[in-house]
């Protein structure tokens, strides 16, 4: 007797309805290529349970009101951010970024620690609200929230609050500049000699050849 797979076994009672002329043929009632242990094609999600520190916590529950100002920046802050410089339209006030809506005052004083990844332990609601301002306003900006998961969040904002004190040396903004330049020629070389061809380039998203460079850099 044939020891036939489960996918054979459908295969061939599906090609036998078809040849005793059933026009039913029952659809497969499992994918069959899932397994617990993973398999080609497939591979379970290791599940792990995210927690927020202690301290950071303590400090969230102390300051409420002001981690919920913070978390507005974080949600809303790229809706006023200078991201376009030939936008010339006057910026719109985002209601979720005022502090008389969480009731602070310029002058109040906050723990900055557990809430802001900066580097000072506190300061005046002011001071964060530059900090602030230039970490998601300016014209670098992120809108992330959309993540799904807690963990992913706060690694991100805390990642992404950093670049406030990256420093990017001028002989690599000028390598970097020259990248996309060569990306840019390279696209209109292509829509020059292969007019009627359809094609892929990079018009629009030159500056993505700088993550590209960094990349490459990296893994050399």
């Amino acid at each position: 007797m044939l020891n036939l797979s489960k996918s054979a076994l459908y295969l061939f009672k599906s090609n036998q309805c078809y040849l005793l002329g059933l026009n039913k043929i029952r659809p497969i009632p499992i994918l069959l290529y899932h397994s617990k242990t993973g398999v080609f094609g497939f591979r379970p999600k290791e599940g792990y349970k995210y927690e927020v520190s202690e301290q950071e916590l303590a400090a969230r529950i102390q300051e409420i009101r002001f981690y919920q100002f913070v978390t507005a920046y974080r949600e809303h802050g790229h809706k006023i951010a200078n991201i376009n410089p030939v936008d010339f339209n006057e910026k719109m006030e985002v209601p979720e970024l005022l502090p008389e809506r969480y009731g602070l005052k310029n002058e109040d004083i906050f723990k900055f620690k557990g809430i802001l990844f900066e580097s000072e332990v506190e300061g005046t609601l002011n001071e964060a609200v530059q900090y602030l301002q230039q970490t998601y306003c300016s014209t670098l900006s992120a809108e992330f929230t959309y993540l799904q998961d807690e963990g992913e969040k706060d690694w991100f904002s805390k990642e992404f609050e950093k670049t406030k004190h990256a420093f990017i040396n001028r002989e690599l903004e000028k390598q970097v500049a020259l990248e996309m330049l060569k990306s840019q020629a390279f696209d209109k070389f292509l829509a020059t000699k292969f007019v009627s061809l359809k094609r892929y380039g990079a018009e629009g998203a030159e500056c993505m050849m700088a993550f590209f460079f960094r990349i490459y850099e990296i893994c050399c």
